[in-house]
């Protein structure tokens, strides 16, 4: 089915995403994401649009993607596998959230790697890595899950295969214009078993958010992404 290529059993493979020929990548940071690139500015560059948001997508601020032991992620960072492999904390930068009345709201984080198996041979993207509605801002900044426990797709850390050039992980959040409980996949699509790396292949973030209602649903408001390489190289 793959031709030369073989589909492994574990969920470690074609998870994150890159391209080649890009700019250098922003060191990742620990705590303080100072002067870092706007997401919106990384997206287009590494072509995050229109690959998985589409062409004319903006973004309203950077999220927030913190993973154990305070590691920031600055957009179109380097994050090995072994620094990615559990969920990280997610958050709304104050400079934003200060500004804006967001009480009351609530938000659907994706996770997704266009680049799979390579970002040269992108025939298995996108795989999806996490979707989570439901987060609601706590006064910090920081974004918490519902009481809803409304997980869709559980997180799955990167893992490229051997000799790739590094993926591009992008995340979305999106602004769930209908509130809490408002975000309802197919049944079909909730009946996936996504332990089987097979079920996460080939996933279109646009397609999703169409399927869910569009933008009168869900609109895309921030974003971040970094880059993994394989965990041998």
């Amino acid at each position: 089915m793959f031709s030369s290529f073989v589909l492994p059993i574990t969920a470690a493979l074609f998870f994150a995403s890159g391209r080649p020929g890009q700019a250098s990548p922003i060191a990742v940071t620990h705590r303080c994401a100072c002067h870092q690139e706007a997401a919106q500015d990384v997206f287009e560059k590494l072509k995050v649009i229109p690959d998985v948001l589409a062409d004319g997508s903006k973004l309203e601020f950077t999220l927030g993607v913190e993973y154990a032991g305070g590691l920031v992620v600055t957009p179109g960072s380097n994050v090995s596998v072994a620094q990615a492999s559990q969920e990280p904390a997610w958050s709304i930068p104050k400079s934003f959230s200060s500004s804006q009345k967001l009480e009351g709201k609530a938000y659907t984080i994706f996770m997704v790697d266009p680049d799979a198996p390579t970002p040269q041979n992108r025939s298995l993207g996108q795989v999806v890595h996490f979707i989570q509605p439901d987060f609601v801002l706590q006064d910090c900044g920081e974004l918490l899950k519902s009481e809803r426990n409304s997980t869709i797709v559980p997180y799955l850390g990167p893992g490229p295969p051997p000799g790739s050039d590094p993926h591009r992980y992008t995340q979305v959040i999106f602004e769930q214009l209908g509130g809490l409980g408002s975000i309802k996949a197919s049944e079909a699509f909730l009946a996936k078993n996504f332990s089987d790396i097979n079920e996460r292949l080939k996933f279109n973030l646009t397609t999703f958010v169409q399927e869910l209602g569009g933008e009168s649903k869900l609109k895309p408001v921030g974003g971040n992404v970094f880059l993994t390489g394989p965990a041998d190289a």
